[in-house]
């Protein structure tokens, strides 16, 4: 393919991919080309690894954020599986929240914007939810055996804290995927997400903040989950680009030299287009 351009393998110096050893193996050892973390998979990637759903050694550091996933995948699996009630949930979201959406979305871990939208979603949906939960129980005052109890009881502050945490990181991931991807703005994102929203002394933007209308969390309210989750996220980058045998000078200075050093990286990575 690349002939069709009048390009060879030699005219090239690096690429990007996710961190999977086949294209990984194939970029770096029979393309001889240098390694680069792609954006969209390294803050997936942190993402993952804050939340403790990227392998055991992520579950083994978030376990509580972990169990919380767990918990919402089961919600949204009852409420979508279970047929006694019918069409109850579609009615209970007609009349109870003003969105017009009547179905909660499921989540995968390899989706970028899986996360962040299936707890937007549930939160959304929260008073249906909370309303089919409670006529599930009702019912099971006349039948046997009892339903499960609501999985998400008393964690509607989690969710929301936690979602607030991981939409600036999501909105990176959104712009990474965008048809013609900025690289200076994508930098200026996650530096300005680094510094400030996933500091664990600055308030924390409410995920429903506008421009129009900020709303904000201040540190110390911060449920315990949520605080770990902004500092693993703060710290994932590291972990992520400990993985590459190679790190260029923005990304370096981005994600593990310092806050200070970011304004150069950017402007660096700016000279170069």
């Amino acid at each position: 393919m690349l002939e069709n351009f009048s390009l060879a393998t030699t005219d090239f110096d690096g690429a990007t991919s996710d961190s999977g050893g086949d294209v990984k193996a194939m970029l770096c050892k029979e393309l001889n080309l240098h390694w680069e973390w792609c954006f969209a998979h390294m803050t997936h990637a942190a993402t993952k690894s804050s939340c403790g759903v990227n392998g055991a050694a992520s579950a083994a550091a978030n376990p509580a954020m972990a169990d919380l996933i767990s918990r919402m995948v089961k919600t949204i699996f009852q409420v979508k599986v279970v047929s006694v009630t019918g069409n109850l949930f579609a009615e209970l979201c007609k009349s109870k929240t003003k969105d017009a959406s009547t179905r909660l979305l499921g989540y995968s871990t390899s989706r970028f914007l899986s996360l962040t939208r299936s707890l937007e979603r549930v939160l959304e949906k929260w008073p249906a939810i909370t309303a089919w939960y409670e006529v599930r129980t009702r019912k099971a005052l006349r039948a046997s055996p009892p339903p499960p109890e609501f999985p998400l009881a008393n964690r509607h502050d989690d969710l929301v804290h936690v979602l607030s945490v991981l939409k600036p990181i999501g909105e990176v991931k959104r712009i990474c995927q965008a048809e013609h991807p900025v690289q200076v703005e994508i930098l200026v994102q996650l530096y300005m997400a680094r510094i400030q929203d996933l500091d664990p002394d600055q308030p924390l933007p409410l995920y429903l903040s506008t421009d129009k209308n900020p709303r904000w969390i201040p540190a110390s309210d911060l449920t315990p989950l949520a605080a770990d989750v902004r500092r693993l996220l703060r710290e994932a980058p590291k972990q992520t680009h400990a993985v590459g045998p190679t790190t260029s000078t923005w990304t370096r200075g981005l994600c593990l030299t310092g806050d200070r050093v970011a304004p150069l990286a950017c402007l660096n990575a700016h000279s170069a287009q």
